[in-house]
């Protein structure tokens, strides 16, 4: 498969490859002698795909023309590994090597939604069946350039991406209310049982 395919599109979509709307670029791998683990003057964060997860072991390394940086709004792909295929977008710096970033042109393609059609189904088995050829997953620029998706316009993009926002605003909620009534339950049954011990405590 590669291309994301649906029975019918409007007539002001279009099919296009991803290299016809987007150019990528790899990161690079600055000598481990150059890391440092605190903010200093002249240094730029080095993003690893552990760091879109967390700012736990943060790392940074000397400002050069031979890095690739990237905005936070940027959209990434992580390239090798157990993590490929996952879209990294949300921090800025300087991209390693295991990360491949997107450029689109974006009088075709906004970036939110560039970054919910890299999240689709079709999209990410087309990269884990690239990945799982060799021993070491992963995939290089020209295989991705020729995937296929259907593109709305711009204005269409838009309520596209307004529509899928509510969706994840939504999905959080929920999950963190899930959340919030484990909590609540685990806290209640510990109340429970502390009570109930009391009242065997009493009668012994």
């Amino acid at each position: 498969m590669d291309a994301i395919t649906i029975e019918k599109i409007p007539k002001s979509w279009e099919v296009v490859a991803l290299g016809d709307i987007c150019d990528f670029a790899g990161g690079t791998q600055p000598p481990k002698s150059t890391f440092r683990d605190k903010p200093t003057e002249g240094y730029v964060r080095l993003l690893q795909i552990r760091d879109f997860e967390s700012d736990n072991y943060p790392t940074y390394v000397p400002l050069s023309k031979r890095l690739r940086l990237i905005e936070q709004d940027a959209v990434s792909i992580a390239r090798y590994g157990a993590s490929v295929g996952r879209i990294l977008s949300g921090k800025s710096g300087a991209i390693n090597v295991a990360i491949m970033t997107t450029f689109p042109n974006e009088s075709r393609v906004l970036k939110p939604y560039l970054r919910y059609m890299l999240q689709l189904d079709e999209f990410q088995v087309y990269l884990r069946t690239l990945g799982g050829r060799a021993a070491q997953a992963g995939f290089n620029r020209g295989e991705i350039t020729k995937f296929k998706f259907p593109l709305p316009p711009i204005t269409e993009q838009t309520r596209i991406i307004k529509a899928l926002s509510t969706l994840e605003g939504a999905a959080l909620v929920h999950a963190q209310i899930t959340q919030l009534a484990g909590e609540l339950k685990r806290a209640l049954q510990i109340k429970l049982l502390t009570a109930q011990t009391s009242v065997l405590d009493n009668h012994v």
